[in-house]
């Protein structure tokens, strides 16, 4: 059995909080992970998540800087 997560990661130049969100198709917040420093690297594990669409949110000092479909 193999897991898998929805990974992502972030340098940035200055202390800075970084929030990574996962959403389902509706909507809904299914998971998240935040931290703070200047290299972030943050896993939200999807290996109990049913087959489908999520969307991913990556948010640094509160904006909104990317967003990702993911697809299991």
């Amino acid at each position: 059995m193999t897991s898998s997560a929805v990974t992502a990661r972030c340098e940035c130049v200055e202390l800075s909080n970084v929030l990574i969100s996962l959403y389902d198709i509706l909507g809904r917040e299914v998971g998240s992970v935040n931290s703070y420093g200047t290299g972030n690297s943050l896993s939200i594990p999807t290996d109990t998540f049913l087959p489908g669409v999520y969307i991913a949110s990556l948010t640094v000092n509160g904006y909104s800087t990317k967003t990702a479909i993911f697809i299991k």
